[in-house]
């Protein structure tokens, strides 16, 4: 099957996909068995489609490893673990980290969605409110003070001729503000596009902060799945580069494979980068003289994945009644900029 045939399965179908070539293979069953056992259930055309590719290569004598690059659906460091976990014989265990990787991959993309829809809605109440008062209430105002033999002054008549500028173009600025999330949803869908978007996103500090989080959190997570599979620290770092879409992490990544050039340790080299607090590189090192550097390293993953949520619960609860609190001002400064000479006027009658 082409390459070109074969949709791309989402982050969430991969990490389904995964998650049951892993259930099968641990329960001893072979790979070949596995995959057309999951044909049978799939029910999605992607996945189905991608099953079918990887069993067509390898009815032609490709090893499992080939079989899915040959697909090309998956990534460089998605291929290169299949291969080793089918080398090292922990293919179970290769399925099932992959599937935890991408899962959290799907959790990252959703906490962060539920973080900015409110805001998000938040804004649109106060601009559509705003809106109907510049527009239609205080036009109203304008003509009982023109009965009283008054005009309005100050704050109100700002707004008052900033909402008959909004109504004179009002189309204009729809077509607009509709042009702008058209562009920026079809460019959320290249390449070039999300990761200019991501960057300025980035500008907000709770932002930049929590995908640091989660870049350091793909980074050991990934670290602990190649020292899982048995391989080597460089090789491992190699493949981790891949996966990092977050340049200020990527550069510290550069930066540890020069000093393990230099000859510091994995340890050493981190602990120079400023990849994880002094903390964490002990633990690092221990994990490498007992054995156990995969487990440390997902451990360490696992405390920034939670980090990286608590920090976005965070700023939501603050940022919740910030937004009620901007919105209550906003229309009551309005409102009372025409009330209360109002009732100046009406108490001088």
């Amino acid at each position: 099957m082409s390459k070109n045939n074969i949709k791309k399965p989402n982050n969430e179908q991969t990490a389904a996909f995964f998650e049951r070539l892993s259930m099968l293979l641990s329960s001893g069953i072979g790979v070949r068995e596995s995959l057309e056992i999951m044909r049978e259930d799939a029910e999605d055309s992607p996945e189905r489609a991608v099953i079918e590719g990887i069993l067509e290569n390898l009815e032609k004598g490709e090893r499992l490893g080939e079989a899915v690059e040959n697909t090309g659906v998956f990534g460089d460091y998605v291929n290169s673990m299949i291969s080793m976990g089918e080398s090292s014989g922990t293919l179970d265990k290769v399925a099932e980290s992959l599937a935890e990787y991408y899962a959290r991959k799907v959790q990252v993309a959703r906490d962060l969605k539920n973080s900015v829809t409110y805001p998000f809605v938040m804004v649109v109440i106060m601009i559509v409110v705003m809106a109907v008062l510049m527009m239609w209430v205080l036009p109203v105002f304008e003509q009982v003070f023109a009965q009283l033999g008054s005009s309005m002054n100050g704050i109100a008549l700002g707004l008052l001729s900033a909402g008959k500028v909004l109504e004179s173009c009002g189309l204009i600025i729809l077509i607009i503000i509709v042009a702008i999330f058209v562009i920026g949803f079809i460019a959320a869908h290249t390449e070039k596009g999300s990761t200019f978007l991501r960057r300025i996103i980035n500008i907000l500090p709770i932002i930049r902060h929590y995908h640091e989080d989660v870049a350091r959190a793909s980074f050991a997570g990934g670290m602990g799945l190649c020292f899982r599979s048995g391989l080597d620290t460089f090789s491992g770092l190699d493949l981790v580069l891949g996966i990092i879409d977050h340049e200020p992490v990527r550069k510290l990544i550069t930066q540890i494979k020069i000093d393990l050039e230099q000859g510091d340790n994995l340890g050493e080299a981190l602990k120079k980068s400023g990849m994880f607090p002094p903390l964490y590189t002990r633990m690092i090192g221990i994990g490498f003289k007992s054995g156990s550097i995969d487990k440390v390293m997902y451990t360490i993953s696992d405390t920034y994945d939670k980090k990286a949520g608590e920090r976005l619960e965070n700023a939501v609860s603050v940022l919740e009644p910030t937004m009620v609190i901007i919105l209550s001002l906003a229309v009551g400064l309005v409102l009372l900029s025409v009330v209360l000479p109002l009732i100046g006027i009406m108490s001088g009658l």
